[in-house]
């Protein structure tokens, strides 16, 4: 998940390399829903909830809690488009 996650702001930097700008959160979280939903995950729903059970307490708070949060947001936002 976190290299995955991490590629796709080296993608934006190689496509974008006159700027300085940073991908920020509202500009990833599309994009990052955007690849879930084209990877074609199998049961994203359990793979959120057992991320959520494996993940140490104390990486909820570094760059991969982020990239957790991120995933568990996004799964949630998928979620509601299906129910759509």
């Amino acid at each position: 998940l976190l290299e995955a996650a991490k590629e796709i702001p080296r993608i934006y930097r190689q496509e974008h390399p006159e700027t300085s700008q940073h991908l920020g959160a509202d500009d990833y979280l599309p994009i990052f829903i955007y690849v879930m939903v084209n990877a074609q995950i199998k049961d994203l729903a359990y793979l959120k909830c057992l991320l959520g059970a494996l993940c140490d307490p104390d990486k909820r708070l570094s760059e991969t809690g982020y990239y957790v949060a991120t995933f568990e947001a996004a799964v949630e936002h998928i979620k509601e488009l299906q129910m759509s």
